[in-house]
């Protein structure tokens, strides 16, 4: 996964259990709480586009399977992003 990626993840997750899997390993997110939610990417450049502009790139990547939601589903990766990113603005 690159490491631009890896940098956004580890700044929002802080609770939760994301699993993220990319060409180039395994990244674990979050406080081990709750449901997980595991994610693989195909390509390394899929997680460079998104980390570039998530709002844009998170679902164009899905919709092409170029990011896969591998435990759990994209409702539930998107709950667990936003109530990571909720509990960062208060």
């Amino acid at each position: 996964m690159a490491s631009s990626l890896h940098a956004l993840l580890e700044k929002i997750v802080r609770t939760g259990d994301l699993v993220v899997t990319g060409p180039n390993g395994l990244h674990i997110y979050g406080d081990g709480t709750g449901k997980r939610v595991a994610i693989s990417f195909t390509d390394d450049e899929a997680s460079d586009e998104i980390a570039r502009d998530p709002t844009l790139k998170l679902a164009e990547i899905y919709m092409e399977r170029r990011m896969n939601v591998d435990e759990g589903d994209i409702y539930d990766f998107l709950a667990l992003i936003k109530a990571n990113t909720l509990s960062e603005a208060l």
